[in-house]
């Protein structure tokens, strides 16, 4: 084991835990579908693999309609647009999570109202956003972070009350349940990701889009495609006057190419058949942390809340050590130059980043926000890690709040001086 060094030493060359920017490893018969779809596909874009994925997805959650698109960003986009948004409009979105739950919305010029988190669960607050309704309030951003449903029941019910939209963010939370509910199943829009961290992937990029509204839905294909339309043809020629027509879908907006490949849908489809397995293997390992680090109660870990079910998609804590004279930074530096495992932060406070400042975005009354984001760890929690090297990063954490309490951190007293 590597010996202790000093504050200002960079980090290993290498871990013996890394943080994975890969959440799943593809098995034979993921492999087997890619193969198959670029060997028999008619098309690679727009075709069988795309219904078929979309068909099941709407199915799984058990909603009318799901469309693929190439990000969970690109549905977010189209969320925005399909909502008719104005300057002067305002969304509400909680201020910890990721910048894309929210620029798709700040693009089209509208005043983001963020909301703040709750101390225990780490996802959105309901008195939060409700101190935040106004009557120019379009839309609530509710982000299932880390996989865990934030409470739809009242959040539903203050949109409703609202007369506004409740678009669920779901890029963490596949398979997760509030009740009996899929998560993205309430909200009258929902966006899901696949991107290559996430639980499970659609060969590194990749999205979808549900919606509720029949009115909504019609819009969705030709904005995601080109304008794409069949001409009305006279007769049966095919080719005349040309192969498709484009147009306007919503009167103005133009469309954008937001498509996912026939590979990607594949194997989408193929995954789908495997997310009760996925997150079955991430809780046990929740559960396995939390027993064997019970005895630290400075590792606030997130709490899921009885009828809700959480995806786990990653596992972060709260480090509270100051009554050891350390704070996260201290804790993460031990865990990279002692034990070589790789730690994060996630997510910086969007009302911090320079992005949404300029935008006149920076705004924010959001305490419980600041102190999870400044106290935070984020452990490797990819679900192909093998056993031995998880048990190592929960023996490594528990070894690490016992220095600290010992010894206290270099970082937390350079922060008092």
């Amino acid at each position: 084991m590597k010996q202790e060094t000093s504050a200002a030493l960079a980090p290993p060359q290498s871990y013996r835990v890394p943080f994975s920017g890969v959440g799943y490893r593809y098995s034979a018969e993921d492999k087997d579908a890619v193969m198959q779809a670029m060997d028999s596909s008619v098309t690679l874009t727009q075709g069988s693999n795309q219904v078929k994925f979309e068909e099941k997805f709407a199915r799984f959650i058990g909603v009318p309609a799901a469309f693929a698109t190439s990000s969970a960003a690109a549905a977010f986009e189209l969320s925005a647009i399909l909502m008719n948004l104005s300057p002067g409009d305002e969304v509400i979105c909680p201020a910890h999570t990721y910048c894309a739950s929210a620029y798709p919305f700040a693009r089209h010029g509208v005043q983001m109202r963020w909301a703040d988190i709750n101390r225990d669960t780490f996802v959105v607050s309901v008195e939060s956003v409700k101190s935040l309704i106004s009557e120019r309030t379009k839309a609530i951003i509710a982000v299932h972070l880390y996989g865990l449903p934030a409470d739809l029941d009242q959040l539903r019910e203050v949109a409703n009350q609202a007369n506004v939209l409740l678009i669920e963010d779901c890029a963490q939370s596949i398979g997760a349940k509030f009740g009996e509910a899929e998560t993205g199943s309430v909200g009258d829009l929902a966006v899901y990701s696949f991107q290559s961290h996430k639980n499970i992937s659609t060969l590194g990029e990749g999205g979808m889009l549900t919606v509720q509204n029949p009115e909504l839905s019609k819009h969705v294909a030709g904005l995601r495609h080109n304008g794409h339309r069949p001409f009305v043809r006279s007769d049966s020629r095919y080719w005349y006057p040309a192969m498709s027509d484009v147009g306007f879908d919503i009167e103005g907006v133009w469309p954008h190419n937001f498509c996912m490949g026939e590979p990607q849908a594949a194997i989408g489809t193929v995954l789908l058949d495997h997310v009760a397995e996925i997150n079955s293997k991430r809780r046990s390992r929740f559960l396995y942390s939390q027993e064997a680090l019970s005895a630290y109660p400075e590792l606030v870990f997130q709490t899921i809340p009885d009828g809700r079910t959480s995806s786990h998609h990653l596992l972060p804590f709260r480090y509270d050590g100051y009554n050891y004279g350390a704070n996260n930074h201290d804790f993460m530096e031990r865990l990279v130059q002692q034990h070589l495992i790789q730690p994060a932060t996630q997510y910086y406070p969007l009302n911090r980043y320079e992005l949404f400042a300029a935008s006149g975005n920076g705004e924010a009354d959001v305490p419980n926000t600041d102190e999870f984001f400044d106290n935070m760890v984020s452990l490797p929690f990819h679900v192909w890690m093998p056993d031995l090297d998880f048990r190592y990063v929960v023996e490594s954490v528990a070894e690490t709040a016992e220095h600290l309490r010992a010894h206290g951190g270099s970082w937390a007293r350079k922060a008092t001086q």
